[in-house]
């Protein structure tokens, strides 16, 4: 074992490029459908950089034009992703690659930091590499270097604070700051980190004195995203919040809990990282192991408590504790190398070669899995968000209002209003009082375009006529376990009269009692200023047509 202040080790960074760029190309290249090169395996991922586009164009994180809003969760991830939208418009790859590269640069870090506190917590050479390892082997962790979204910038912030926390340097505040910014749920290490300060063995001048500078300076960081979101909506959180705010069913929660999170894809990484990880925390019970283990357990714990947990799900609930779980890799990296310590690998050479065999043989089966999970997510966002969009890019007036369960890519590909049926990207929605000041706000946006998941049909059906055009569908979903069929259904809409009738008198509310004279779908105006959105071509009798989306999505930059 080393002293606290570790040997820098020069191979630690070329490890984490190459497993990295290993673990990103076994996941995305390769696709023969390209989905995992020009797509998130969330829609999520598109509402991003529809915001990173309002603040280069708008200078404000706009959701429609001119309209600021707080539907993004992550307020750092914003600004840490222009780089890879800014290398997308250049160079003319996807904007979805882009934003992909720029979460592979952050798990690096992450990878670097994790191993930091491998060594803080009294390993060597040896465990600062299977963190590493270990890290771009796991199945959340590859997932999220290769997502295109805040997980690994959530979990390079809340490292480096864990790292500069053993160090006991000031710049730890800061970073907590930083993580909150890149997910609201590093708030709970916020606390922890707190709690350790001051119950270390120094005065009790020094102790308050330091938590209060933790508390300080993580409220500086974070007071400005606050101050926006109240600026913009009347309430200090993102709309994300409110909207999927609700009173956890505990039993539930702990069955996901277990079976979701903690286990996760492959049962056998699971066994092997846990196992490590108790002769890890073991080995480092004095040198802030705790700390560490307190951190990711309760902060595991506090993502479980804040919101209602739904079994089967994954990437798309898993990644909110992904910035905590992914903690243990650090312990881990002491375990693997007490364990080859305890095999005696000074005597034996190859002992420490042997072992690392062993756990990468034991943890390759997992990444198959990962493989399949991520491009059929992928796939799954092409087939129900991006055809959709592009769709409708090439086919609707740009003045149509389209109302969309998943507004991501639905608002990136194309100029029309969208409005955002879940109220993550509308603050009156977000925050609206009962169901049926909700149904009256959407009756009062007039949507003509509704795209609705075929279980939503029977509930919009009453405040809207709805006449189906479009049905997109997938056999089997990808984000859940249970794998049941999806479909997305594309409606023309228009408010029932009764329902005109009963919002008309709802205080507070305009209504739109004509919808637009134009044809909602099907005949599309002749130019977009969106750099992803198809132009209309020319037939060879000199009429106009438009791309249908077969069409759109062969020609997609990639």
């Amino acid at each position: 074992m080393s002293d606290d202040r570790p040997v820098r080790d020069p191979m630690l960074v070329p490890l984490a490029v190459v497993l990295a760029v290993a673990s990103f190309v076994w996941l995305v290249v390769g696709d023969p459908t390209h989905n995992a090169l020009r797509d998130f395996p969330l829609d999520d991922g598109w509402i991003h950089q529809v915001y990173i586009r309002g603040l280069l164009t708008d200078h404000a994180p706009t959701y429609n034009p001119g309209v600021p809003e707080a539907g993004f969760s992550s307020a750092l991830w914003l600004f840490a992703a222009i780089p890879g939208y800014l290398a997308a418009l250049t160079v003319g790859f996807s904007y979805a690659l882009g934003a992909k590269l720029v979460s592979l640069v952050w798990a690096i870090l992450a990878a670097v930091a994790l191993a930091r506190i491998a060594r803080r917590l009294g390993g060597g050479v040896s465990a600062g590499r299977a963190t590493v390892l270990l890290l771009f082997l796991s199945p959340g962790g590859a997932f999220a270097s290769a997502s295109g979204m805040e997980v690994t910038l959530a979990l390079a912030c809340l490292a480096a604070a864990l790292d500069a926390s053993l160090a006991s340097r000031a710049i730890v505040g800061p970073l907590l700051g930083a993580a909150c910014l890149a997910r609201p749920e590093s708030a709970v290490a916020v606390v922890v980190l707190t709690v350790t300060r001051t119950l270390r063995r120094t005065t009790w001048k020094v102790r308050t004195l330091g938590a209060l500078s933790l508390a300080i300076s993580v409220g500086l960081c974070a007071l400005p995203w606050g101050y926006y979101n109240f600026r913009v909506t009347g309430y200090p959180l993102p709309n994300t919040f409110y909207v999927k705010a609700d009173r956890p069913d505990l039993a539930v929660n702990a069955a996901v809990l277990a079976r979701d999170v903690l286990v996760g894809a492959s049962p056998v990484h699971a066994i092997v990282t846990g196992a490590l990880a108790v002769v890890g925390l073991f080995a480092a019970r004095r040198r802030g192991g705790w700390t560490v283990a307190a951190t990711g357990v309760l902060g595991v714990l506090g993502v479980a408590l804040s919101r209602q947990l739904v079994p089967g799900v994954l990437f798309y609930q898993q990644r909110y504790f992904l910035p905590y779980g992914l903690l243990v890799c650090a312990v881990s990296g002491v375990g693997f190398e007490c364990v080859i310590t305890g095999l005696g690998a000074r005597k034996v050479p190859w002992a420490s070669a042997l072992t690392a065999l062993t756990v990468v043989v034991l943890l390759l089966p997992g990444m198959a899995l990962v493989r399949r999970s991520y491009r059929a997510h992928c796939e799954e966002i092409a087939i129900l968000h991006t055809g959709p969009a592009l769709e409708i890019a090439a086919q609707s007036p740009s003045a149509v209002i389209v109302g969309a369960e998943g507004a991501g890519a639905m608002r990136f590909f194309s100029q029309h209003p969208v409005l955002d049926l879940m109220g993550l990207n509308d603050a009156p929605l977000a925050h609206a009082r009962n169901n049926r000041e909700r149904t009256c706000l959407l009756v009062a946006a007039g949507p003509s375009l509704l795209a609705l998941p075929s279980s939503w049909e029977q509930g919009f059906g009453h405040a809207f006529e709805l006449r189906s055009v479009r049905v997109y569908s997938t056999p089997h979903t990808a984000m859940s376990r249970t794998g049941e069929p999806l479909a997305v259904v594309l409606n023309l809409a228009r408010p029932w009269p009764e329902a005109l009738a009963r919002c008309a008198a709802y205080p507070g509310l305009r209504l739109r009692n004509t919808l637009p004279r134009r044809q909602p779908f099907g005949v599309r105006e002749a130019h977009s200023t969106n750099p992803e959105t198809p132009r209309r071509r020319a037939s060879s009798d000199s009429t106009a047509r438009h791309e249908t989306a077969r069409d759109v999505i062969a020609t997609r930059r990639w």
